[in-house]
């Protein structure tokens, strides 16, 4: 996480990036220089997302996001919230699920493992008429993953990437199922 999002740090008030702040007491100030500051930020733009995870130990951890149990009487449900830079990616790592928009942003992602369904709130684009999601699976190569088979309901596949219409002034909800 600090590799990937550490590059965001420096960036001074102004909006200039520069190559380091430098932490040294007697210095405290950014470098002056950007250098390397461009494929870092690349690098940033890439990778970042929100990632769910579930340790065996603590149960359901969230990077660069915001996790919270449903109501009670979903006991293995959560909500994720994204917090990242960008808000159109996320990983749930229990699934091997990797969700990415094309058009719009992340408001929110529910998860209920128990009735096999992923709801995303996806916030438009002003300008779109169309919501655009990509599916994939990275993980389940490893066999530790038993979902499969993801397909987001009432979406056309186009060119590469699931549509949906857009409901423009409000979330449009994009609800993904997989088999076990």
């Amino acid at each position: 996480m600090g590799g990937m999002t550490g590059v965001l740090g420096n960036i001074d008030a102004d909006g200039a990036p520069s190559m380091a702040f430098h932490l040294y007491p007697f210095m405290l100030e950014y470098d002056p220089y950007s250098g390397d500051h461009g494929l870092g930020f690349f690098g940033h733009a890439m990778n970042v997302g929100a990632y769910a995870v579930a340790h065996p130990a603590l149960g359901w951890l969230c990077f660069l996001c915001a996790l919270e149990p449903a109501a009670p009487a979903a006991a293995e449900a959560y909500t994720l919230t994204p917090l990242d830079s960008l808000k159109v990616r996320v990983y749930v790592a229990p699934l091997g699920l990797w969700l990415v928009l094309q058009t719009g942003t992340l408001r929110s992602v529910h998860i209920d493992p128990a009735n096999r369904t992923l709801v995303a709130a996806v916030a438009a684009a002003p300008t779109a008429s169309k919501v655009r999601v990509q599916l994939s699976a990275p993980a389940l190569a490893t066999g530790r993953r038993s979902a499969s088979g993801f397909a987001v309901m009432g979406a056309a596949k186009v060119r590469g990437a699931l549509e949906l219409p857009a409901v423009r002034g409000t979330d449009t909800m994009v609800t993904v199922r997989w088999v076990e």
